[in-house]
């Protein structure tokens, strides 16, 4: 049994969505006045997970919205119409997609039954944001990105893009792991925390995605290809981290925006991008741990620490460090 997806390229919510199967016998010919029993279910989802990274996302769940019989005509063809109910306990400001998923089984009169599916992805906007971007590069291989912009189809669908690169403010504390929780009031100002707890985190310091933003490196706008091939005009970038930006308007005038964020380190010296107490860079191929400590031309720096005990009356604890370089 085949069901075919709606004609229509793109669906929003609360449209009344057709779509039509047709049931075969195994002989391939068409079967005629069958019973047809259907049911629609919805999965809501989240495509931009940039919305989430300072807070929880939503709980998801699947529903049947609706179910059903009908026949199928002499051709052995019938329809399924319903209504894309959203799920409205999701905020529409995260753009939720909905996926309904319809079920149809089909039974003939010698009681023989075939079951086919097919999904119908809808969203509040008519088109998707589709970003591929590494989390790290070398900065002088930063030449492009992949964007795509399709419909909810999965189809291209032509827009214009705007890209905004802005490098942000790195921290410049070497910050240990927390000991504790994050605290939800702070009783000292961050100046004094720091004074007092220099190698300690006050607020959320290590979190790149937290960090102030600085100066605008670069912005551009350009229309998306079908490959996702979005140049960037031969910019060259300082290695650091960056917020990446990409916004565009569906059919409707819609916004639609997506937010990654890279970092770009310098592959021809011995300076991280931040102080980090591990820090890998890429892997040269062929690399072997043990005869060519070495990536791809970055100097992997280790900073580790042991505890030696002092005398036992003394009771405390004396933390060393070293910097070991592998070139």
């Amino acid at each position: 049994m085949l069901i075919t997806k709606p004609s229509k390229g793109t669906y929003k919510v609360n449209d009344q969505i057709k779509v039509t199967g047709t049931a075969k016998a195994y002989a391939g010919n068409n079967i005629d006045g069958a019973l047809v029993k259907y049911r629609i279910v919805r999965q809501p989802r989240f495509i931009y997970s940039w919305y989430f990274w300072r807070w929880w996302q939503p709980p998801v769940e699947e529903m049947e919205i609706t179910h059903g019989e009908t026949k199928t005509d002499k051709d052995g063809k019938f329809t399924v119409e319903f209504t894309a109910i959203p799920d409205l306990t999701l905020d529409k400001k995260y753009d939720p997609v909905f996926d309904y998923t319809i079920y149809a089984d089909v039974t003939d009169i010698n009681g023989e039954t075939r079951s086919g599916e097919q999904m119908v992805t809808v969203g509040y906007k008519a088109l998707m944001l589709i970003s591929d971007i590494p989390a790290g590069l070398p900065a002088d291989s930063l030449k492009k990105l992949t964007i795509r912009t399709q419909n909810m189809s999965g189809e291209h669908e032509p827009a214009t893009v705007k890209v905004t690169i802005t490098r942000l403010q790195e921290e410049k504390r070497l910050i240990r792991s927390r000991l504790w929780d994050r605290p939800d009031q702070f009783t000292m100002t961050k100046s004094d925390y720091i004074s007092a707890f220099p190698n300690d985190e006050y607020d959320n310091e290590t979190d790149f995605k937290s960090w102030e933003k600085g100066a605008q490196a670069l912005q551009v706008s350009d229309s998306s290809r079908s490959d996702g091939s979005f140049a960037l005009g031969g910019k060259s970038f300082a290695p650091g981290f960056y917020m990446i930006e990409m916004e565009s308007r569906d059919k409707n005038g819609e916004p639609v925006k997506d937010i990654r964020y890279i970092e770009l380190s310098d592959t021809k010296s011995n300076q991280l991008t931040n102080p980090s107490y591990t820090w890998q860079g890429e892997k040269k191929p062929g690399w072997n741990p043990v005869k060519t400590p070495a990536y791809n031309g970055v100097r992997l720096q280790i900073i580790y620490s042991w505890c030696s005990w002092l005398i036992k009356k003394t009771g405390t604890v004396r933390l060393q460090t070293a910097t070991v370089s592998l070139t």
